[in-house]
């Protein structure tokens, strides 16, 4: 009966109805279950050998499934059919206030409630379904499509949609054809956000590696700083030819400026020349009109002596 190490132990009125149901499962399979169905010790059926060693089995293998709290309840019980009826009167939910926490479980069950994971949703949803069923009240099929389908998140939204109109035209789709359905959908949304998780990766670590090449590389700076220079040079020089381009004067009808700052009209916008610059070309004007005027008196000083000249002879 190794199977006790396969299924969560009994807490108590919370997980008791899963809990029954797993027992009860694998005395089945041991061929055990007559021994909490009947007192052993008053046995009447002559099908039925009972021994006394197979039931202390039966209520060993049910306390070592108990938690502390209930086991402490059960501890001086033998007999598995009283720990077993013990165990049902102590954690069993009876009346309409089981019915009524179990219906509030139920509505209150969502995705978003159970991580968002599908499967703990599902499993969620059909247990409490169960557990009503066990106590007599059955909800309709649509009904329970309809709450299923409802308490999904957006994710969902599309094959919502898609099994909402199948209904309509099928009117015998049962619950595990749309569980089904959810199961692939939820198969499909993974595989996606896996995909995405991986492209985000790989982008984050060439950025990472790119944000280091730059750090640690003089030349890519360089690099870099010359080509975003080089760029910025020839958009201003772009620009500035464009801007020539544009510009028609209205008064002399030349290209690159406007009337406005046209030098013709208005001769006083015209820059002065350096100070400097004036002094270099009087002084050469001034030694060019000193040269010149030198020249002409030298030749008036060579006529006026040729004159003299001829007016000595006889």
């Amino acid at each position: 009966m190794d199977s006790i190490f396969k299924i969560p132990k009994l807490r108590g009125s919370s997980n008791y109805d899963i809990w029954e149901i797993r027992i009860q499962a694998i005395l089945v399979e041991k061929d055990y279950i007559n021994y909490i169905l009947s007192d052993y010790t008053l046995n009447i059926d002559e099908n039925w050998n009972p021994t006394k060693e197979i039931a202390d089995k039966v209520s060993a293998f049910i306390k070592l499934s108990l938690e502390d709290g209930p086991l402490l309840q059960t501890s001086f019980v033998i007999n598995p059919f009283i720990l077993w009826d013990t165990l049902n009167n102590l954690y069993q939910a009876k009346g309409f206030s089981s019915e009524f926490l179990l219906s509030k479980e139920l509505i209150n069950t969502t995705l978003n409630n159970s991580k968002n994971n599908l499967e703990l949703y599902i499993n969620n949803f059909r247990r409490i379904i169960n557990s009503l069923n066990a106590k007599d009240i059955k909800l309709p099929n649509k009904f329970i499509i309809a709450l299923l389908l409802n308490n999904l998140n957006k994710d969902y939204e599309y094959i919502v949609a898609i099994i909402t109109q199948t209904i309509r035209v099928d009117n015998n789709f049962q619950i595990n054809d749309v569980i089904s359905q959810l199961l692939d959908e939820s198969r499909r949304l993974d595989s996606i956000k896996s995909k995405n998780n991986d492209n985000y990766n790989y982008n984050k670590h060439n950025n990472y590696n790119k944000n280091n090449y730059k750090k640690d590389s003089k030349y890519y700076n360089d690099v870099e700083m010359t080509m975003q220079t080089n760029s910025k040079k020839a958009i201003n020089n772009k620009i500035k030819s464009i801007n020539r381009d544009l510009k028609i004067c209205n008064y002399c009808k030349l290209k690159g400026h406007l009337e406005s700052s046209c030098y013709k009209k208005y001769p006083n916008l015209k820059p002065k020349k350096d100070n400097s610059v004036n002094n270099i070309e009087e002084i050469k004007e001034t030694v060019l009109t000193t040269s010149i005027n030198n020249k002409i008196n030298n030749n008036n000083d060579v006529i006026l002596e040729k004159k003299s000249c001829a007016n000595l002879l006889p």
